[in-house]
């Protein structure tokens, strides 16, 4: 097709478009800037059209763009459709939801020829980025669209700067980099998805006012963006954090929130709903840490209901296994009825809880073939790994209940300066 370069430039402001383009695809080509504008342009001005710092002649867009084999596609090119597609992808994650991002993933890389040869050549490799930042497992290109997107990172426009951070952080390996990148996303563009990213990291790093006021802001946020699965994330965590701190009547107070706030609106959407078995299980966790029964029960009969309620979607375990917890000293036959139902299902559960149920069944079961389960140190390995595994996944808020079962431990054992390190939150 006959190019209009005019349109190029000027579309959408596509300046800095234009400049990815040229650079993304002569770094793909392994070619120098050298190279490239030899014959063409002096390499200082190739520079400044790659930086994006000048509107290029007409002529010498023509004939980088020839020269590397570019079929241009405008904008007048695209349907609305396909347009659209890029800015739902992210709006998908910003709301939670994964599973419809990655199936309009399907859609967009049907198209990747199209949309790389075109001013939506950032938006597209952003969208690959994210895309196989959760799929590594079968793709090798992570790598290289990593280094891609950070060569052009001064091209990018303030939303794509603040949505490539926020990968960058989800990408980084130590607490401290995460951090510094989730803070430079908020900076361009405060999301309520990042202000709950912002969180994970600072109660990994043991910040806990400070996760509070994150989760704080992202509640707010996501009120304000109609984020519905966010608004039930945030209500969810506040509860957590309140147990690790051990306020459990503000933490309960959240989760009550959860219920009346899901439950109110009727919706059907699967994963929101989820949050109101998770608020059931972690009030029945409350239950058990506070030693009463009777609510204990009366949340797990909940959860329990719940469970049945969602038609078998949610397979969540854990208020058995909390069910458990109480029969092993009352009723060990009725525990181990209870555990073998649990690892009948335990395959299918499908809740955020997972690690939970893995490592409470293996203790459970460990307690029920083991009389003598605490003078014996293959118990006390087992508890520091699924202490190890909480801290892992992200699971803070049952740390109270492995402590407490350290504390036993360590009691009965009489050794009294471990469990008044771990009963002190020194340890």
């Amino acid at each position: 097709m006959a190019l209009n370069i005019q349109s190029i430039i000027h579309e959408q402001g596509q300046l800095l478009a234009l400049g990815a383009l040229i650079k993304i695809n002569r770094k793909k080509l392994n070619i120098t800037q050298s190279a490239l504008s030899k014959g063409i342009c002096a390499t200082s001005y190739l520079s400044k059209i790659e930086n994006g710092e000048i509107h290029a002649n007409e002529d010498v867009i023509l004939l980088l763009l020839e020269a590397l084999g570019i079929q241009y596609s405008s904008i007048k090119d695209f349907g609305e459709s396909d347009i659209e597609k890029l800015n739902r992808y992210k709006e998908y994650v910003y709301a939670y939801d994964l599973r419809s991002a990655f199936d309009l993933f399907g859609d967009l890389i049907k198209k990747k020829e199209k949309y790389i040869y075109s001013p939506f050549i950032v938006e597209f490799y952003l969208i690959e980025y994210h895309y196989y930042l959760y799929n590594e497992s079968s793709n090798d290109e992570l790598p290289y669209i990593q280094d891609l997107m950070t060569s052009i990172e001064q091209l990018l426009s303030k939303d794509q700067q603040a949505f490539f951070y926020f990968l960058k952080s989800i990408s980084s390996k130590s607490l401290e980099e995460q951090k510094y990148f989730i803070d430079k996303a908020i900076t361009h563009e405060p999301h309520g998805r990042f202000y709950k990213e912002l969180s994970k990291i600072l109660i990994a790093s043991g910040m806990y006012n400070d996760t509070i006021e994150a989760l704080k802001m992202s509640l707010h946020l996501c009120l304000e963006e109609g984020n519905f699965r966010g608004l039930a994330y945030a209500n969810l965590s506040l509860g957590e954090i309140y147990v690790i701190i051990g306020d459990y009547e503000k933490a309960e107070g959240y989760y009550d929130r959860n219920i009346r706030l899901i439950t109110s609106s009727r919706t059907t959407d699967e994963y929101a709903c989820s949050f109101i078995y998770y608020s059931y299980v972690n009030k029945a966790n409350i239950a058990y840490m506070k030693s009463d029964s009777e609510s204990l029960f009366k949340y797990c009969n909940l959860a329990k209901n719940y469970d049945k309620a969602s038609d078998g979607k949610i397979h969540g375990v854990t208020h058995y296994l909390i069910e458990c917890e109480y029969h092993l000293s009352k009723d060990k036959k009725k525990a181990a009825d209870l555990l073998w139902y649990v690892k009948e299902k335990i395959s299918t559960s499908i809740t955020a809880d997972h690690v939970i149920e893995l490592g409470m069944t293996s203790l459970i079961e460990h307690r029920l073939e083991n009389r003598d389960y605490l003078s014996d140190k293959t118990y006390l390995v087992k508890l520091r790994e699924f202490k190890k595994g909480i801290i892992e996944n992200g699971k803070y808020h049952y740390l109270s209940y492995i402590d407490k079962k350290l504390v036993e431990y360590y009691l009965f054992n009489k050794k009294y300066k471990d469990a008044y390190l771990i009963s002190s939150g020194k340890k």
